[in-house]
């Protein structure tokens, strides 16, 4: 994120999972929590997002990335307007924002 340490996001079942690549032993923090499916996620850093695809519920998600880890996310759904068959794969547009 801007300013911080380095992080790795990775998705594991129901939950992001944030990795300093920064810290002497391998620490992580749970970023969220879904109870549900996550298949991949994309970040936009700039305003501390995290964007993912769940295949349980075929939705599209996304959640402020916590600047601490005593308040966790909180989870919104995306409306598409449509029905997703199975959204498997998700990207962030860095150049049009």
């Amino acid at each position: 994120m801007s300013g911080g340490n380095s992080v790795l996001l990775i998705a594991v079942g129901d939950e992001v999972r944030k990795y300093s690549l920064e810290a002497k032993q391998i620490d992580y923090n749970d970023v969220v929590v879904t109870g549900r499916r996550i298949q991949s996620l994309a970040v936009d850093t700039e305003h501390r997002l995290v964007y993912w695809t769940d295949t349980s519920d075929k939705a599209i998600r996304r959640a402020t990335i916590p600047v601490n880890n005593k308040h966790p996310a909180i989870t919104q759904t995306l409306r598409t307007g449509r029905t997703l068959a199975a959204p498997s794969g998700i990207a962030f547009d860095w150049v049009a924002k």
